[in-house]
């Protein structure tokens, strides 16, 4: 049996879905943190806000996820 590898987007594909969410705040959220993180998608739809967290409370470009709810703790 041979190994199914899961499909890869490009890295245009990736640039044209982060362009045309850019219209909705919510599903470019979504699909920003699918593409910089590479949760999954049970693990994205299941975040709530305090999951996403900056160090010190002050905003930052980088986040950090709990272990709890990333992929194998």
């Amino acid at each position: 049996m041979p190994h199914l590898a899961p499909t890869t987007l490009t890295t245009a594909e990736q640039k044209a879905i982060l362009r045309i969410t850019a219209v909705n705040a919510r599903d470019h959220t979504v699909f920003s943190m699918a593409l910089g993180t590479g949760l999954r998608l049970a693990e994205l739809v299941g975040l709530n806000v305090g999951d996403v967290f900056a160090p010190e409370g002050t905003p930052r470009v980088r986040v950090r996820i709990r272990a709890e709810i990333a992929k194998g703790g």
